[in-house]
């Protein structure tokens, strides 16, 4: 077929070729609009979780569900125990407080005495107190126990509307947080890690104040060579001995060594419910004594008080009227050292 013939055969029929053209065109579109007007499928149902499709855990709950362990991971059949005020376990080299609900924000008497001296250390000797003697409480704080200092240099009345504001301006410092280790079965006691509070460089129980460890040049407290020897429980106190070793540049005694170990002695005494009845201070005579300011005296200002330091001594209770009469008779707890 010759060009000219073929031009004349496409505009005979280029009627029929655009109809047919536009036919297939709108095929095309109905079937596009078709596929994006139906419906979407039915979701499928979510199958039933497993345990290896269960979500994980988050990390800080995984880490808060790490930290309290169940009572026999922590002290195991291999820990020796001593009850009493509260219970102590050694397990292996590690040492523990098991501490009593009813012990919590009980106020607790603290004495820190060096049961192994160190000659020219001080005046004194085995046996001398290296600190003020102090009064501590135990608070829970969710899955933490902190150990906190409680002071009595201000006071007032628990009746008088100052007393908030004394309590508020006296706010007790935290000495040291313990992570709780262990719930006993009953969930009525808190087992703690409290090795830290003997082997690391706690001030107020430790064995030098400020001034002597200035004169000896005291640079730190060695943890590594530093150690509880023994915790023993009695009714109502627990005796702790552990030793703490101090390098220094001027040291009282082996100065070639730089180094100064020293045993200590501390005691946990429970204190009474009902305390003893204070004695005033009276400068002529020689007694030892501690003081406070008082902010509830009927001078309707803050004044400052003293008090002797003395022995509870105080007869038995079918004593009394001889002791009154000035018989002598026997106190209701002796002195034992």
């Amino acid at each position: 077929m010759s060009i000219g013939k073929l031009v004349i055969f496409v505009i005979q029929n280029l009627d029929f070729m655009l109809k047919h053209i536009c036919f297939a065109l709108l095929l095309i579109f109905t079937a596009a609009c078709t596929k994006k007007m139906a419906p979407p499928a039915a979701p499928k149902s979510p199958a039933a979780p497993t345990a290896d499709s269960a979500p994980a855990p988050k990390k800080d709950e995984k880490k808060k569900d790490e930290k309290v362990k169940p009572y026999k991971d922590i002290i195991t059949a291999e820990a020796v125990s001593d009850s009493g005020f509260f219970i102590s376990h050694k397990v292996k080299e590690n040492w523990y407080f098991e501490l009593p609900q009813d012990v919590m924000d009980k106020e607790i008497l603290i004495t820190s005495r060096i049961s192994g001296f160190v000659k020219n250390l001080n005046f004194g000797g085995a046996g001398v107190e290296s600190r003020p003697q102090q009064v501590i409480r135990w608070q829970k704080k969710d899955d933490q126990i902190l150990l906190r200092s409680v002071s009595y240099n201000s006071v007032a009345s628990e009746e008088d509307p100052i007393y908030q504001s004394v309590k508020n301006n006296n706010f007790e410092p935290i000495i040291m947080v313990f992570d709780i280790k262990a719930y006993n079965e009953a969930k009525s006691a808190f087992v703690i890690d409290v090795a830290p509070l003997f082997t690391t460089d706690v001030d107020m129980i430790g064995a030098m104040d400020p001034d002597e460890r200035k004169t000896f040049g005291i640079k730190s407290l060695d943890s590594k060579r530093s150690f509880v020897n023994s915790i023993k429980s009695f009714p109502q106190n627990v005796e702790v001995r552990h030793v703490l070793t101090y390098t220094g540049s001027s040291l009282p005694d082996n100065q070639i060594t730089g180094t100064l170990s020293v045993e200590m002695n501390q005691s946990f005494i429970l204190l009474p419910e009902v305390p003893m009845v204070p004695r005033l201070f009276d400068a002529r005579v020689g007694y030892f004594s501690v003081g406070q300011t008082n902010y509830s005296l009927d001078a309707q200002k803050a004044a400052n008080q003293r008090f002797i330091t003395r022995w509870r001594l105080e007869p038995k209770e079918e004593d009394r009227e001889r002791y009154f009469k000035g018989e002598l008779v026997e106190p209701k707890k002796q002195i034992v050292y």
